[in-house]
């Protein structure tokens, strides 16, 4: 039994240290602009992108869910038009 404890101790103390640190790049921020000709003005939102993601890619879901009349998420305002959305920008 105490072999066994001390082998686990071990593997536990070990690993962490064996393990490959490895630095994350923090999220990129992403200010996605919309367009819907029943809507007054832009819509601007933030979305996070990963480092090698295109801006475009981190507005998709917004766009996606801004023309779906099933999605609950609120954006621009708490809009409820859903339909007939536009990326007009990604920056």
């Amino acid at each position: 039994m105490t072999r066994s404890v001390a082998l686990a101790a071990f593997i536990v103390l070990a690993l962490p240290a064996a393990a490959p640190r490895t630095v994350l790049a923090p999220p990129v921020e992403v200010t996605c602009t919309f367009a819907n000709a029943s809507y007054a003005g832009d819509c601007v939102e933030k979305a996070t992108r990963e480092e090698k993601e295109k801006p475009e890619a981190a507005c998709k879901p917004i766009l996606d869910c801004l023309n779906n009349p099933q999605c609950v998420k609120t954006y621009c305002q708490a809009t409820t038009i859903r339909q007939g959305w536009t990326l007009k920008s990604a920056e």
